[in-house]
């Protein structure tokens, strides 16, 4: 399984919603590329970097979590999650979907966004871990009974093994009756159970730290940079910003499914603002990677997109830090983002959102 199907977003129709917030993939360290001239050389080295293990990198949670060789391996859906709780405790999550990228796509495609695309997922789910990060100052048993609602709530079997300290952090792993794991269906059981069975590697080579919680786009905050779009357009964001009243930036990921979907009303809102001072423009914020790029553009062109598409830079990716995809947000002729983002596809909330800040 490559990295970016690690942090692929999956329905939200599961009462446990899987966006992806903070979660990165990065490799330890990166790939020495070997002489021209020296064939036997390169091939070492192309197999040396193949096997360098994949790193799930959850900065608000304060782990880098190295991954086994069989979870890169795998072709079922794997989904990492990670929320803070309430102050000082946060969750991360990973769940196993015991169906590849292909099936959960003709699900998706089958039922939308309805209860049986939730009940063919559950069928399918399979915790791997609950790893709750906590503040020293918290006990152990002050966190457990914050959990189960100090005690109203039974949960079997229920426990917390601690794994690891940093920095004036706890952390500590879920066992018992807080893990679903469902029956995987036929001919993917020997994928499910190698996954399962390679926890404890996975858990004891957890790097742990203070965690880092980045500060998301929101209200009052000034947007500034350069970048360009996907026809290789350069784009000065004072320029554009000063160009319009209202502009409203869509930003999405080449692998979300629902960010594709709402793209044609996106191009319809583009077309009926234009008049009334209003811009649609778009992010997609893995287009700095060749091959989403691909995608991206396949992506547009399909959906017959004319407004502009940008690429991200890194002074782009420190400013437009979100919690899931797609998030919308709305920027005056300063640059300055006025109310909090929508996080969502949600084409009528932004269509009300527009066109009372239009009307101001």
């Amino acid at each position: 399984m490559s990295g970016k199907k690690i942090c692929r977003l999956l329905s939200a129709v599961l009462a446990a919603l899987l966006i992806l917030s903070g979660c990165t993939v990065t490799y330890s360290e990166e790939p020495v590329a070997a002489e021209p001239a020296a064939a036997v050389e390169a091939e070492a080295a192309e197999t040396a970097a193949e096997a360098e293990p994949e790193i799930l990198t959850v900065k608000k949670a304060g782990m880098d979590i190295t991954l086994p060789q069989a979870w890169s391996d795998s072709e079922l859906l794997l989904s990492c999650q990670s929320d803070e709780l309430f102050e000082d405790v946060f969750l991360t999550s990973a769940a196993l979907f015991a169906c590849t990228e292909e099936e959960y796509d003709e699900a998706v495609e089958k039922y939308g966004e309805s209860p049986e695309l939730g009940e063919f997922l559950s069928e399918r789910i399979s915790d791997l871990f609950l790893i709750f990060s906590v503040k020293d100052t918290i006990s152990k048993e002050e966190l457990i009974s914050a959990l189960t609602g100090g005690g109203t709530v039974e949960i079997p079997d229920f426990d917390l093994e601690e794994i690891g300290r940093a920095d004036g952090w706890v952390f500590y792993n879920t066992t018992g009756g807080f893990l679903r794991r469902s029956e995987p269906k036929p001919g993917k059981e020997a994928a499910v159970e190698a996954m399962i069975s390679t926890l404890p590697e996975l858990i004891s080579g957890i790097r742990f730290y203070e965690p880092v919680v980045d500060v998301m786009t929101g209200a009052g905050m000034q947007l500034h940079f350069e970048t360009v779009d996907f026809d290789g357009n350069p784009v000065n964001s004072r320029e554009l910003f000063a160009s319009n009243k209202i502009t409203m930036i869509n930003i999405w990921m080449s692998w979300c499914h629902y960010c594709v979907e709402e793209m044609p009303e996106l191009e319809e809102m583009s077309k009926r603002f234009a008049a009334d001072g209003g811009a649609v423009i778009g992010l997609m914020l893995d287009g700095d990677e060749e091959e989403a790029l691909e995608i991206g553009k396949g992506i547009v062109e399909e959906a017959g997109v004319t407004f502009p598409i940008l690429i991200p830079t890194e002074e782009i990716k420190e400013q437009f830090i979100v919690p899931g995809y797609p998030t919308t947000i709305f920027v005056n002729s300063d640059g300055v983002v006025i109310g909090e983002p929508i996080v969502g596809m949600n084409p009528a909330g932004y269509e009300e959102r527009m066109t009372e800040l239009l009307a101001e």
